[in-house]
């Protein structure tokens, strides 16, 4: 499996991009479907997705670009970093996990969304599930990324 990371870093303003590419033999782990809840704006983000296609606009050009659209901005997370993973033998199909994290929030730590996107037709790509889930404050609740309530 092919993996690329890119780290997007946001402190007193000042945004931070740092990216690197790993090839492995072994499967990234993630934790399973049954820990993540499914995010159901999907069908109507696709619908604007295939619009911007259309008019050709700059950031649908690149799952990596989609998936942050996708997720949008999160104020309140001061650090995001982006996980883009793609297979050599389906390069059609791509995931993408963000990450946000260093929320000022009492209960919850980080959230992550996990983005999945196939490639459709020359130039169309769509997003075919996503999904969200966090992790709490330490000694607020669970520590692995769950749908689990924090305290």
């Amino acid at each position: 499996m092919r993996a690329q990371i890119f780290s997007l870093s946001a402190v007193l303003g000042l945004v931070f991009w740092s990216a690197s590419a790993f090839s492995t033999d072994f499967p990234v782990q993630l934790p399973s479907r049954e820990d993540y809840k499914p995010i159901l704006r999907r069908e109507a983000f696709n619908q604007t997705l295939k619009m911007a296609q259309i008019h050709k606009e700059a950031w649908t050009r690149h799952p990596f670009l989609i998936a942050l659209r996708f997720v949008g901005e999160i104020p309140e997370a001061p650090q995001r970093s982006v996980e883009y993973f793609s297979m050599p033998e389906k390069p059609a199909l791509v995931r993408v996990v963000i990450t946000d994290q260093g929320f000022l929030d009492d209960s919850i730590q980080s959230s992550r969304y996990r983005i999945y996107l196939e490639y459709m037709s020359p130039g169309f790509w769509y997003v075919t599930r996503a999904e969200e889930a966090w992790r709490c404050q330490p000694n607020r609740g669970h520590q692995n990324y769950s749908t689990q309530a924090c305290h």
